[in-house]
């Protein structure tokens, strides 16, 4: 954002340096490189966050959450999701709420369709799939139920953006196609793409999509059956 803001004060810079404004130290201007964010859920984790969602499976929050984890979207991607927008497995993003600015198709797998079901029972009468308590607006209580949720799962230091990069790094241990996976989550530039590709390869890639997101499916469930199993056999008094 830092970064972001100087590129476009740094023109009005210029005219006032050319006025007589403003000193020349302020035309070379930086921002220090920040530490990139390299967060991901371990498979356990991730299945212990997952078993505190379902405790709270009725909450549209939970939903919201699985949500983003099932389909490795950005949170407010998800939090603005429409009935509207689904079609049988597929979901179409509008491109006003993309990061590209272009209108994305996300298959859904099984866990995001069970999500879909479990919203359907609250039945709101509005668009929105995960609505906020006006009716009229997204969920927006994010930091309260995340700072729940740290509690019961027993894991911190994690953002909800930090799925998608639970999603790059678990499907690439599974031998998911990494170029797969970031068509999958509707980078800017597939970084697996060079220049001269990115302007040629247009295909949207749905059939792999679709195998890649059934497989990501597989991958959560088998996290989550991991942790219940070692929950199990913790009650038994099993060592």
């Amino acid at each position: 954002m830092a970064d972001l803001s100087i590129r476009y004060v740094r023109p009005f810079f210029k005219w006032a340096y050319d006025r007589g404004e403003i000193a020349a130290d302020l035309l070379t201007l930086r921002v220090g490189q920040t530490a990139k964010r390299d967060r991901f859920l371990t498979r356990e984790e991730l299945g212990k966050v997952w078993l505190a969602l379902e405790h709270h499976a009725d909450h549209v929050a939970a939903q919201a959450v699985k949500m983003m984890i099932a389909t490795a979207q950005r949170r407010d991607e998800v939090a603005g999701m429409r009935w509207s927008e689904i079609e049988g497995d597929l979901w179409t993003i509008p491109g006003e709420r993309t990061k590209t600015g272009k209108d994305y198709l996300v298959p859904l797998n099984t866990e995001a369709q069970f999500v879909l079901d479990h919203a359907r029972k609250r039945d709101c009468g509005s668009d929105l799939v995960f609505v906020g308590a006006t009716g009229k607006t997204p969920f927006s209580g994010w930091s309260r139920f995340k700072t729940k949720l740290d509690n019961e799962a027993g894991v911190s230091g994690w953002t909800f953006h930090d799925f998608r990069r639970t999603f790059a790094t678990l499907s690439a241990d599974s031998g998911i196609d990494p170029i797969i996976a970031d068509r999958c989550l509707n980078h800017v530039g597939a970084s697996t793409l060079n220049d001269v590709a990115l302007r040629y390869q247009h295909s949207t890639m749905l059939d792999q999509k679709r195998d890649a997101f059934e497989r990501w499916a597989t991958i959560v469930r088998t996290c989550v059956d991991a942790v219940e199993g070692s929950n199990i056999v913790k009650l038994a008094g099993v060592q």
